[in-house]
Formats: C-alpha cells, structure tokens, sequence
C-alpha cells in the first residue's frame, strides 16, 4: 500500500463514511481514469501503428510470442521504475533527485493538498453530490464504451 492510499484510508476514518466513499472513489478514479483513457484513444485510433511497424516475434520458453515494440518498451519501463523502488527502497529517491533538479518541491503539492482537503470544496453536501454524479457518470460511460466495443 503506497502513502496516497494510506493517507486516504486514513483521512476517510477520520471523517463521515460518505466523504470516505468520495475520496477512495476519487483516489480510484485519479488511477483508473489516466489508463482507461489513454487506452480508449489506443484502441479507438490504432496508436500502435505509430510505435511500431508491424509485429515482432520471438520463442520465449518454447512459446512464439507476437507483440508489438511498444509493449516491449512499456514493459521495459516498468521494470526500471520496478527496479528503481526495490534498490531505494520505494520512489522518495524521486522525490529526493526531483528537487536537485528543478526550482519546486514536494512540500508546495503537500500544502495544497492540505488546504484543498479542509476547504469547503470537500466538505460541503453540494461536493459530495456532485462527487457522485462524477463517479456515476464514469460508470456509466465504461458500460456505454464496453457495449460498444462488444457490438
């Protein structure tokens, strides 16, 4: 469990079980909504022509293998990033090496998040209404976008 969902899960024990709902539904939808968008806009425009020409084949412990080179490249990608959090011991080196190299830190995103989750904007029963539209609606457009593509 990483320090987002942590503070989360925490900060919905603290408060009523409606904000809880609100924000483990805002926390999934902040990680769900960026992948099932950027799949959506794959699939919907064949990006995949665009990363690579045509298939690759490979034996790969006696099975053939097609894929295509950016699935090789994103999954390359993701054991670096695997591989950075296992000698460091999670991302803080990140965080660490972010501000040797640019003019901002991590506290100025700490702040604002604090201030956001006391405002009234989370607070306030017109927030929570329209929380739940936001999630009902992204529920029903996944139904709408998984009818279409069974069609």
């Amino acid at each position: 469990m990483g320090a987002v969902l942590g503070s989360i899960i925490f900060m919905s024990s603290q408060f009523s079980p409606v904000n809880g709902i609100l924000f483990m539904g805002a926390f999934a939808l902040g990680v769900t909504l960026p992948l099932m968008i950027v799949a959506y806009f794959s699939d919907r425009f064949d990006l995949q022509k665009f990363a690579a020409k045509g298939h690759l084949r490979f034996r790969l412990l006696g099975k053939e293998i097609i894929t295509h080179v950016y699935n090789i490249v994103g999954g390359a990608f993701l054991i670096l990033v695997g591989g950075i959090m296992l000698s460091y011991g999670g991302t803080s080196i990140l965080e660490r090496k972010v501000t040797e190299y640019t003019s901002w830190s991590m506290n100025a995103l700490t702040y604002v998040n604090d201030k956001l989750i006391l405002s009234q904007i989370f607070t306030s029963t017109t927030a929570k209404i329209v929380g739940i539209l936001v999630v009902l609606g992204m529920i029903f457009w996944i139904v709408k976008v998984l009818r279409n593509k069974k069609e």
